[in-house]
């Protein structure tokens, strides 16, 4: 059985304090929880207590040493704050970690890892989605006007970049906004595909356009060697008849 104790007479006037003003929750059975004075031998293997730093926090600590006291390991500020792995969060929830290859942050469905966070800012997941404004497929519409050829390579000699998407420097500097960037990329390749398709038809006609001169050329080439094959025999009738 596992019993809870306050020590409610840290708050009494006749309590001599530290530096911290505590309140120590004590799970007697297994753990121990304690308040700062006491000796190596009772030092807390875990503890929650109240600490006074402009405003009141409470902390949440744990160590596997008794001789070594407790570590500050979870922190609640005055502002509502949660700090993990440091006593002075900045962030609704702030999680410190020592290396880049650290996970900072891991969901698991069973024993089973989905999604985790690294200290180095990167993020693995099996998939995720983002809510999007009206997605571009209004390339497709009859009234829309697509930048022209000329207006594009313009565009490129002007800027250096694609439409509809930030200039790498840009990029470098702020970061790329994933959404704007994927209904840039769309919009894009939504254009280009419309361009290739025009290109597409154009060819097409230009095909049967070439067939049919080709058959035309055909044609004449036909009727001249015809020509041709006549002017002979003349000429072969007028040279029997001379003779």
């Amino acid at each position: 059985m596992i019993k809870i104790r306050f020590y409610d007479y840290v708050f009494s006037p006749s309590c001599v304090r530290t530096r911290y003003t505590q309140a120590w929750l004590e799970v007697l059975t297994p753990l121990k929880y304690a308040y700062s004075g006491m000796s190596s031998e009772d030092k807390p293997k875990a503890g929650i207590w109240v600490k006074q730093n402009g405003g009141t926090d409470i902390i949440f600590g744990t160590s596997n040493n008794y001789a070594d006291g407790i570590n500050q390991n979870v922190v609640i500020n005055q502002n509502g704050y949660v700090g993990i792995g440091t006593n002075n969060p900045q962030a609704k929830l702030q999680i410190n970690v020592d290396n880049d290859a650290d996970i900072a942050f891991a969901v698991y469905n069973g024993t089973t890892e989905q999604f985790r966070i690294m200290g180095d800012g990167k993020f693995y997941a099996k998939s995720y989605k983002i809510m999007l404004p009206p997605f571009p497929d209004y390339v497709f519409g009859k009234n829309y006007k697509r930048m022209t050829a000329d207006a594009k390579a313009k565009y490129f000699d002007e800027f250096g970049h694609m439409p509809y998407l930030p200039s790498a420097k840009e990029i470098e500097k702020d970061g790329l906004d994933v959404g704007d960037g994927l209904i840039g990329i769309t919009k894009n390749v939504e254009e280009n595909s419309l361009d290739i398709n025009d290109l597409f038809k154009q060819n097409i006609e230009l095909f049967k356009r070439i067939e049919k001169l080709e058959k035309e050329n055909k044609e004449k080439d036909e009727k001249i060697k015809n020509l041709e094959d006549e002017n002979k025999i003349i000429k072969n009738k007028r040279f029997v008849t001379k003779k």
